[in-house]
């Protein structure tokens, strides 16, 4: 997940993003700075921040028939 500031009417929010793209969650609140945005939404991000899921793959990598014959 990252975290971005995103420009509002009077100031600037923080926003948490999946690796997608996803929004996972947006601050309420306006921060006079992009500094001051990031530093919160940081914080935020590390109290909601879970293990990213593990992939298993279940294939081996291909190798054509004449060079698993030499090797």
């Amino acid at each position: 997940m990252d975290v971005v500031a995103i420009s509002a009417e009077k100031g600037w929010r923080w926003r948490i993003v999946g690796h997608a793209g996803e929004v996972v969650e947006q601050s309420r609140e306006i921060f006079a700075t992009i500094a001051a945005a990031l530093v919160s939404g940081a914080g935020r991000r590390q109290a909601i921040d879970v293990a990213p899921p593990t992939v298993v793959r279940g294939w081996k990598r291909w190798m054509p028939r004449r060079e698993r014959l030499s090797a």
